[in-house]
């Protein structure tokens, strides 16, 4: 039986018509039974970009954790000397935020008084504590605390590059963003074998802190499942140079 195509080309012949060749149908696509899996893994170091509603948040959240810290007589343990007024707190704040928005977590905006504790908790269950640098090559760097009591269950280092002068804050014209360089254990964060005694640069005075290298962060972490401590090993041979200054 001829089609509605070849009837067409039959009268269209008859009438002395010339006939256009038949296109050919085209082969049909085939869609593989199994896409590719996405990677189960977040890779490090990962950048994560700040908009200006970001910054301004973060700039006007930390003020007022400094003044809120201040007044109830909370004053935090700074190792790096020139993080003097609430450029800590601005430090801290911008890392905990960049943090969060790379996992897609919950970020803390709670200003009222603390000293340490949880940053967010992870889809997995797992607890972290958010330590951030301005340097380039600064460490994951934690003050001395009792192993038992411990805070968190990993620790995370991220740098993070925020225009802190006057003139840069109000134009918003320089890029802002954090990198998550990596992270670590908890128990080997706070492992005595992680002490090194940092020289500061106000005092001259030599202090004990817990200091793992950016170099020896894990660089990677499951989306999903829970990470093993055989996959993930603590970093039991953090940092051996005491004659180093602080970051």
């Amino acid at each position: 039986m001829l089609d509605l195509v070849d009837i067409f080309e039959h009268v269209r012949s008859m009438v002395g018509g010339e006939v256009p060749p038949r296109r050919k149908s085209r082969p049909k696509k085939t869609v593989s039974a199994t896409a590719p899996a996405p990677s189960h893994r977040v890779s490090f170091p990962m950048r994560v970009g700040l908009m200006d509603w970001e910054r301004k948040l973060i700039e006007l959240t930390a003020r007022q954790r400094f003044q809120n810290d201040r007044h109830a007589g909370i004053h935090d343990r700074r190792v790096q000397s020139d993080l003097f007024g609430w450029k800590r707190d601005l430090l801290g704040m911008a890392g905990e935020f960049v943090f969060g928005k790379g996992f897609g977590v919950w970020v803390d905006w709670d200003t009222s008084p603390r000293s340490g504790g949880v940053d967010c908790k992870l889809p997995t269950g797992l607890t972290v504590d958010v330590k951030a640098t301005d340097r380039p090559q600064g460490r994951l760097i934690c003050p001395l605390k009792d192993p038992e009591k411990l805070s968190a269950d990993i620790f995370v280092l991220v740098n993070v590059t925020l225009p802190l002068t006057e003139e840069a804050r109000q134009r918003f014209d320089k890029p802002a963003f954090g990198i998550i360089q990596g992270w670590a254990w908890a128990e080997d964060m706070l492992d005595r074998r992680a002490v090194v005694g940092l020289k500061k640069q106000d005092s001259g005075d030599v202090v004990d802190t817990y200091v793992i290298n950016n170099t020896l962060l894990h660089r990677t972490q499951p989306k999903t499942a829970m990470p093993t401590r055989e996959d993930y090993p603590c970093v039991h041979n953090a940092v051996s140079d005491r004659s180093l200054k602080s970051t």
